[in-house]
């Protein structure tokens, strides 16, 4: 994350019957990304949270990306709405 302006980090996932995940939170996460890449990182605890975030922060020409399992792609049906054009939109389901 050294080269990302800045990094929103959403809940993870934990792998059942694995008790090494349950400290897992974006706070945490967010700290270390901080800590070790010196890149700002904002937890959120939800889609609409990371969006109303994302929408304080968003300049023009903003590249924005997802990353995660599960539905983190829907985030980017959410961001359409905004009132910036996107120079390009990709969005790649992992199963």
């Amino acid at each position: 994350f050294k080269d990302a302006d800045l990094v929103f980090v959403l809940p993870v996932f934990s792998v059942p019957n694995d008790r090494k995940n349950e400290n897992i939170t974006p706070d945490k996460i967010s700290k270390d990304i901080e800590t070790f890449s010196n890149t700002k990182a904002i937890a959120s605890y939800s889609f609409f949270d990371a969006l109303e975030k994302i929408k304080t922060k968003i300049k023009t020409k903003t590249i924005i990306a997802t990353l995660g399992a599960g539905n983190v792609y829907h985030l980017a049906n959410l961001l359409k709405p905004l009132p910036r054009k996107p120079i390009l939109e990709r969005t790649v389901k992992f199963s």
